[in-house]
């Protein structure tokens, strides 16, 4: 396959590049393609002519988005329609990251995970942004699969990197405890959107950890997995810490529609660290 992957120096951009690795591969940076530009995102799409287009590009920092919302617009809401378009005019398939924000978190914790026909009801403007860039893509392309994930990590970095360097740096690790959610090995992430590409299968999909913890829990692994006390994580609950944009509770998301298409998706997260 021939295989354009944009926002290819972020997380999931990288771990990208090594699950279409074997591929005929174009990976590109935000500072080589500005996926809110339509004529560099076509030039890009022209000069290439790739099957497969994917999305990686985001910007997914909660509270920025909500300092500026027009930014994360672009970024989020618009752009992903920009890139479908231009891979629809060629007949690729387009392949967009989107996120748990979607959903709101009213199931609360321990309640019902949310599947693919879960009504979306996003609480900040990350969360819009990004019901935004699923619909854009829905509207530019049929050939279209939209994967949502959550709390990201690879051996590159991401929610693990981040406890780690919090450890580091103040000698404990202060957690939500009142977030639920599951984990996302970022290769695997990765894999099952190859595998989900080679299926032959459009629509919404998605593509998680198993298994459902806190913030702090997955910080307590994390430090355990690397030889590190879990009792330097500090619970700490989401309205103690002033100036916060709004966070649901609980958006842990069970991946139906992978498992009703016979695709293999992530493991648990556990086993993943």
């Amino acid at each position: 396959m021939r295989v354009l992957v944009a926002g290819a120096g972020g997380l999931v951009g990288t771990a990208c590049q090594r699950a279409f690795g074997d591929d005929d591969l174009w990976a590109v940076t935000h500072a080589e393609l500005d996926v809110t530009d339509p004529v560099a995102v076509e030039a890009a799409v022209a000069a290439f002519r790739p099957e497969v287009v994917v999305n990686a590009a985001a910007w997914a920092q909660v509270d920025a988005c909500d300092a500026d919302p027009d930014g994360a617009f672009a970024v989020n809401a618009v752009a992903p329609g920009i890139l479908g378009r231009a891979a629809s005019r060629r007949g690729a398939v387009t392949c967009h990251l989107s996120t748990d924000y979607v959903f709101g978190g009213s199931t609360g914790a321990g309640g019902p995970p949310y599947d693919e026909w879960s009504p979306v009801a996003p609480l900040q403007t990350y969360g819009r942004t990004k019901l935004g860039g699923e619909d854009a893509v829905r509207r530019s392309t049929p050939a279209h699969v939209i994967a949502r994930t959550s709390w990201v990590f690879t051996a590159d970095g991401g929610m693990t990197a981040r406890i780690l360097e919090q450890y580091e740096r103040d000698g404990e690790v202060r957690a939500f405890s009142d977030q639920w959610n599951a984990a996302t090995c970022g290769d695997e992430l990765a894999a099952t959107l190859r595998r989900i590409v080679v299926s032959g299968r459009f629509g919404t999909f998605h593509v998680c950890g198993l298994g459902r913890t806190t913030r702090a829990d997955l910080s307590r692994a994390v430090l355990e997995a690397n030889g590190v006390d879990p009792a330097a994580v500090v619970d700490v609950s989401m309205a103690s810490v002033p100036g916060l944009s709004p966070r649901p509770s609980d958006t842990t998301m069970e991946p139906r529609a992978l498992r009703l298409a016979g695709i293999v998706g992530p493991g648990p997260w556990r086993d993943a660290l």
